[in-house]
């Protein structure tokens, strides 16, 4: 036992220095790390910056038509000058007027079909783009692109057709019962080739239905009647008439003519050619050259095939022949798909 206890204690002994000399250098380590950190502070990490955001898309131009709305009656307009006006999308269909309304503000149809492009430049100048259903107004200048085709159907049941590249001015339109005398329409073709199947007015007041051209004058009567008009010339064609109605065709007297020529078309499936300008009809009153108003003459099945296949919106093949109209008088016959127009 004692032998024990020696080694004990001899073993502690020499344990004890050891642990002695190891807490010792730990405190000097941990001095000295002390003085090196206030000596050398360690740099605070820098926060994360999100990454730069990409630069916007550029956005694309839009072209955006305005169109001038129908002028409201003067207490209206006096109550909304204070208020900001909305941007009216182009050919939005306008809300219903009554019959009082002026032509101006109500519009006096509507297109029914459109093949192309085409627009209506109105009083005002501004230019719209028409669409199926797009409302027409008094004095609008309606003018069809290359390869446009157009049906106009006018309040009254007037319908216009107009073929591609031609311009035709809406310049009166009044359709009143009562007085019946007081219902008239005018319209004027600048250059191309236009269709009118009459309507209404013509019930109304047959006298009170004309178009002019260039250089005539044509008054239409409950018919269909297609008319051409350029450069070197005017040309009518009367497709059909109905009953005893007729068509006249009166060249405007100018200077150095004494009377208009005219002539009267009772026939259906006639034509009748003009010739180019005032100063042809002066040659024709002093005898040396033909009168500008040639006879009027039959017209053939091919004819007016091509005629109405270059002036109607419907393709070629849905031309045919009436049944009970004269040999040479085509009608149109609508395709299915497109619904029949009163």
């Amino acid at each position: 036992m004692r032998n024990t206890r020696r080694k004990i204690c001899m073993n502690s002994n020499r344990v004890i220095p050891v642990l002695a000399a190891t807490v010792v250098a730990l405190l000097i380590a941990a001095v000295a790390l002390t003085f090196v950190l206030m000596k050398n502070p360690v740099p605070e990490p820098s926060p994360v910056r999100p990454p730069p955001a990409a630069p916007p898309t550029p956005r694309v131009a839009e072209t955006v038509v305005e169109i001038e709305p129908a002028k409201p009656s003067e207490p209206a307009a006096a109550n909304q000058s204070a208020r900001p006006k909305p941007a009216v999308q182009p050919q939005t269909q306008l809300a219903p007027i009554s019959e009082n309304a002026p032509a101006e503000q109500a519009g006096i149809g509507r297109i029914g079909i459109l093949v192309g492009q085409a627009t209506a430049t109105g009083a005002d100048g501004r230019v719209r783009v028409l669409s199926p259903e797009s409302r027409v107004f008094l004095n609008d200048r309606i003018e069809t692109q290359k390869g446009g085709r157009i049906r106009i159907m006018l309040d009254d049941g007037t319908v216009i057709e107009q073929g591609e590249m031609s311009v035709l001015v809406l310049d009166q339109y009044v359709c009143c019962q009562s007085p019946p005398s007081n219902s008239a329409f005018a319209a004027r073709i600048v250059k191309g080739l236009c269709r009118f199947i009459t309507g209404l007015i013509t019930k109304l007041n047959p006298d009170r239905f004309s178009v002019k051209t260039g250089m005539a004058t044509i008054g239409i009567r409950g018919c269909d009647v297609a008319i051409r008009s350029g450069p070197a010339g005017d040309s009518i064609y009367v497709l059909d008439l109905g009953g005893n109605e007729k068509v006249r065709v009166a060249l405007s007297a100018d200077e150095g003519t004494e009377s208009p020529f005219q002539t009267v078309i009772d026939k259906p499936g006639t034509a009748l050619d003009l010739g180019s300008g005032v100063s042809s009809m002066r040659a024709a009153k002093a005898g040396t050259s033909d009168k500008p108003m040639a006879a009027p003459r039959p017209m053939t099945q091919e004819e007016v095939r091509s005629l109405l296949s270059e002036v109607s919106p419907y393709p070629p093949a849905k031309h045919d022949l009436m049944p009970g109209a004269s040999e040479s008088v085509l009608r149109l016959k609508a395709p299915a798909s497109v619904p029949k127009q009163e």
